[in-house]
């Protein structure tokens, strides 16, 4: 049996992008690889007392930035799917309209998700921000991109990596489940 190709329409196009669902599958596709890498981060595994690679191999491995890029990226769909489903926001031609949330402010899209944030999830989402817009070049485009970065938060590392610790691991992951009651 021959399957049709069945052309993609422009009114076809911008439906898909404001069903929910294709948000959620990106967005649980993105956690999974960010949750494979960080499992298989060697300074992860170091600090849980397992044996690593060899230097050459441990220098490929070391995949917490990308992971945590990875991580935020997801949250940004999912938030998304959110502010879909609540009709914030929609989708036209492959963009937000209006140019709503097109910074990556993970804090800004929770907020108008109408979804509560106490202070270390807020922490945790301006962390998650700047990890998907530094994530990804080794410098942005422009300074004032830059200068416009939700503020970091000083806080002392426990896990190699910028400003990220087990505590705003946490929050992260009950914030990720109350965004998921919120889809469901």
């Amino acid at each position: 049996m021959k399957v049709k190709n069945m052309p993609m329409t422009k009114e076809k196009f911008n439906k898909a992008g404001n069903l929910i669902g294709f948000w959620i599958y990106t967005a649980q596709n993105l956690l999974n690889s960010s949750n494979f890498l960080k499992a298989n981060d060697s300074s992860v595994l170091f600090m849980k007392g397992q044996e690593c690679l060899d230097e050459k191999e441990e220098s490929f491995r070391n995949f917490l930035s990308v992971s945590r890029m990875l991580r935020g990226m997801a949250f940004e769909c999912f938030l998304k799917a959110v502010l879909i489903k609540k009709t914030k926001i929609k989708i036209t031609d492959g963009e937000i309209e209006k140019n709503q949330h097109n910074q990556h402010d993970l804090v800004k899209m929770a907020e108008d998700a109408e979804i509560k944030l106490n202070k270390l999830e807020k922490e945790s989402l301006k962390i998650l921000t700047s990890d998907i817009v530094l994530g990804r070049y080794p410098i942005l485009k422009k300074y004032t991109k830059y200068a416009n970065l939700p503020q970091i938060p000083n806080v002392k590392p426990k896990v190699k990596g910028r400003y990220w610790n087990d505590e705003l691991e946490e929050e992260s992951i009950k914030l990720l489940k109350r965004i998921k009651v919120e889809l469901a």
